[in-house]
Order: C-alpha cells, then sequence, then structure tokens
C-alpha cells in the first residue's frame, strides 16, 4: 500500500477548489430558506432549486469529459470556478423564483466541472495514492463546508445582510484561481481518445456503489434534523445543532480514512465503512426513538448512532471514486464526469423518494431505507471487487 502522497501545487489548486465547490454547494441550504422568506415561495418551489442543481450536474456527467478535453483542465478548472462563482451571485441577486433555480442549474451545470477537473488530475497525479488524494480533498471539501452555515448564521446574528458572507465566500474561490493561475496540469486526452474504447463493468460496478453512497449520504443528511426533533423528541433548535454531528463525522472520518488508506486496502476500507455506517445507522434508529428508550436516551444516542454513521458514510464517495478511475484506466476524464451522473441521481431522487415515503407510514419507518441502500452498497461493492479480481 502506499506510504505517503506528494502535494504539489497542482493538488493543492485542486483540494481548495473542491472545498470551494463544497462552500458553493452546502450555503445554498441556508440561502434558499431565506430566499422563501424573502420571496413569498412555496415548498414546491424550494424544491425545485434542488431539482435544477441536480439537474445541472447530469449535464455535466454527460458534456463535461468533450468539453475538457477541447479546452484542457486548466481552463476548465477556470470555467467551473466562474461558473460556480456566478452562479452563487445570481442566487444572491434573485428577486424572481426563475432566477434563482436558474442560478442553481448554472453552478451545477458549469460549476460541476470543478470536481471532474480534480477527480482526474488527481489521478494522473498520483497514481495508485489517488485513493489518499480523493479522501484528503473531499474532506477538505466538507471542512469548507462548514464555512457556509457559520458565515450565514454569523451575519444574521451580527444584523448583517446575509449576503455578505456568501459573497465572500465566492470571492475566495477566485482569489485561489488567480493565485494558482499559472500552475499547469496533465491535460486530457483529445476528443478522439474519449471515443475509444469504453467504460468498462467494473467502473459501472462502483459507479453504482458510488450513487448508492451519495444516495444514503443526503438521505441522512437532510432528514437528520426532522428525524431529532419528531423522532428522538429533541426541540427544533437541539435538533438542528445535533444535526451537525454527521457533518463532524464526516470530516473526520475522511481524515482519518485517509491515513488508514496507508495500511488497509480501499476495497478493505470500503466494506468497513459500510458496516460501520450500518451499526451507526441501528444505534440511531433503533435506540433513538423516545418512545421506546426515554428521551435523555434517545437524544444521546439518536447523536451518537447519526455520528457512527457518518464515521462510516465518510470515506464512501472518495473511495468509490478512486476505484472506479482506476478501473477506467486511461479513460479517467470521462470516468470523473459520468460519476456527476450517478450524484446528480442520486441527489434527485432518493432524499424526495424517502420524503415521499414518510408522507405514506411516517418518517422513522421511511428511513428503512437507508440500510437497504447500505446493504445494496454492500453487494454492489462485492461484486465490483469480484469482478476486478477477475
Amino acid at each position: 500500500m502506499p506510504t505517503g502522497l506528494s502535494r504539489d501545487q497542482a493538488t493543492w489548486y485542486a483540494y481548495l477548489m473542491l472545498g470551494m465547490f463544497g462552500f458553493v454547494l452546502n450555503v445554498q441550504g441556508n440561502i434558499v430558506p431565506l430566499l422563501r422568506s424573502e420571496l413569498g415561495l412555496s415548498y414546491g418551489t424550494v424544491a425545485l432549486h434542488a431539482s435544477a442543481l441536480a439537474a445541472g450536474f447530469m449535464t455535466t456527467g454527460l458534456t463535461g469529459a468533450p468539453l475538457i478535453a477541447r479546452v484542457g483542465r486548466r481552463r476548465a478548472m477556470w470555467l467551473g470556478g466562474l461558473g460556480a462563482t456566478l452562479g452563487t451571485v445570481l442566487l444572491c441577486a434573485a428577486r424572481q423564483p426563475l432566477l434563482s433555480i436558474g442560478a442553481c442549474a448554472l453552478i451545477g451545470a458549469v460549476g460541476g466541472l470543478l470536481p471532474i477537473v480534480v477527480a482526474s488530475t488527481l489521478a494522473d497525479r498520483h497514481g495508485e495514492r489517488r485513493d489518499i488524494a480523493y479522501t484528503e480533498a473531499n474532506a477538505a471539501a466538507y471542512l469548507f463546508s462548514l464555512l457556509g452555515p457559520l458565515g450565514v448564521g454569523a451575519a444574521l446574528a451580527l444584523g448583517i445582510d446575509w449576503r455578505f458572507a456568501v459573497m465572500f465566500g465566492a470571492a475566495l474561490g477566485m482569489i485561489v484561481v488567480l493565485r494558482f493561475r499559472r500552475v499547469q496540469f496533465p491535460d486530457a486526452g483529445p476528443i478522439s481518445a474519449l471515443a475509444r474504447g469504453g467504460l468498462t463493468i467494473v467502473y459501472w460496478s462502483y459507479w453504482t456503489t458510488l450513487a448508492l453512497g451519495v444516495a444514503i449520504e443526503y438521505c441522512v443528511l437532510l432528514w437528520a434534523p426532522e428525524f431529532l426533533e419528531q423522532v428522538a423528541g429533541l426541540s427544533r433548535s437541539t435538533a438542528a445543532v445535533g444535526a451537525g454531528a454527521f457533518m463532524v463525522a464526516m470530516i473526520l472520518g475522511r481524515f482519518v480514512g485517509s491515513r488508514l488508506l496507508r495500511w488497509i486496502a480501499p476495497q478493505h476500507l470500503l466494506r468497513d465503512a459500510l458496516l460501520l455506517a450500518l451499526a451507526g445507522f441501528a444505534v440511531y434508529w433503533i435506540l433513538g426513538d423516545a418512545g421506546r428508550v426515554g428521551a435523555e436516551w434517545a437524544a444521546a444516542c439518536s447523536i451518537g448512532g447519526l455520528f457512527m454513521t457518518g464515521l462510516g458514510v465518510a470515506p464512501m464517495y472518495p473511495l468509490t471514486l478512486a476505484l472506479g478511475v482506476r478501473a477506467a484506466g486511461p479513460l479517467a476524464t470521462l470516468a470523473s464526469a459520468r460519476t456527476s451522473l450517478a450524484s446528480g441521481g442520486a441527489i434527485l431522487v432518493m432524499p424526495a423518494l424517502l420524503g415521499t415515503a414518510a408522507d405514506d407510514v411516517g418518517l422513522r419507518r421511511a428511513m428503512l431505507i437507508v440500510p437497504l441502500l447500505v446493504v445494496l452498497a454492500l453487494l454492489s461493492a462485492a461484486t465490483a471487487n469480484r469482478l476486478a479480481r477477475r
């Protein structure tokens, strides 16, 4: 197994730009409710923002590889940074839902170039060490994503327009682009090279595992505050704070995962992470019910189980991405682009499906979709590993 990672200028550039994109993505969870209040939007209209973002990701998944092959990774990084920044500016300036929804689509469709460029660049830069680089990059993305809620919350507490905090974060991303503008990236092959050969069945098996991992992450992340309030019996404010245990665990899990990869093969770490997520969710779901174990136990167990679940979910995306790109061989850019289809589809479908199920059978029962997804991910990963060995 690899024993270390050499982080050159291109690597730090990739880490910081993925972090900037993580900030832009996650700050929307704070912006859109504020826009709903200011513009008088319905819940249905609010939901269209997430749908537009996911649709943008899926568009990039289909068109990103040939575009990057045509303009080069360095220009694609500039374009992605510009798209994410412009989309954020439009979202802050929106006075009509059509503009705010279009801004989300722009962030997904153009800003979505950033994770593709980052993934393919780190794969070419670090080879068999790509799994460590991916895990570190995604840990940085989650760390930066915390700045969005903290910045908006601080601005509101100080009586400052929340837009200043959002624009400051987006401006930092453009400063990073200017600082590293001369850094050279290994370029993707020409379009004709992308057309030769196809992605293997091993890749698509890891692609399926990645899609399931993203679905698990967003189902837990988006519905945790509601679960802690409605099932565990926490107050709304306490539930909002307690749900942060998942994000903290995601950051910690990715940093720890990048270190464990020095001694544990990524296939084995992926399996162990899925089993930890399953165990953590069992604590979260079974012992986090105030009606069963009492309010105090339910509060402690639900937050503790949520933290365990986050630790298990944390390395799933970077590990499956690394294994999939490895299986793709020279088609790293195409493989990275196609993962946007997996992410966008999972974000578009699964949280909404869980919400629909919650309307029919209640949130606690609907959350059983999560362990089902974990089991499917275990089966998909086992199949991919078996095919890779062959």
